[in-house]
């Protein structure tokens, strides 16, 4: 299933540059190469890493413990974990979800065989 959204993320990326919206930073003179991105009228700067010391050594002793029983996902959107419920006004539902939009749970323990939420840190 990793292999299958990585397949996906290339596919995007392909895409947006054959569209011509993306622009792979021009090499700089000797052996660095430019860190920024160019998406139409806004700059990049890529990260380093996906997580920080601590983050990386906590998801190693997570993955031990977890085992083959679950698989551990990083920075995944609250959004994409919950949702506000459809019953609301459609003003009091944007703000519910405004609410959890930009904020991330370190890590989501799934089922391997369908990858269905377990639990989040």
């Amino acid at each position: 299933m990793i292999w299958l959204i990585g397949l996906f993320i290339i596919f995007l990326i392909m895409a947006l540059i054959f569209k011509g919206n993306f622009k792979f930073p021009e090499k700089s003179s000797g052996n660095q190469v430019s860190k920024e991105i160019k998406l139409e009228k806004f700059v990049y700067i890529k990260h380093e890493k996906l997580m920080t010391q601590a983050e990386r050594s906590f998801y190693g002793v997570l993955c031990d413990a977890v085992g083959n029983r679950a698989l551990v996902f990083s920075k995944v959107r609250v959004a994409d974990v919950l949702k506000p419920s459809a019953g609301q006004a459609k003003g009091q539902w944007q703000k519910a979800f405004n609410k959890i939009a930009s904020r991330h749970f370190d890590f989501v323990l799934c089922d391997p065989k369908d990858i269905s939420i377990i639990g989040t840190i």
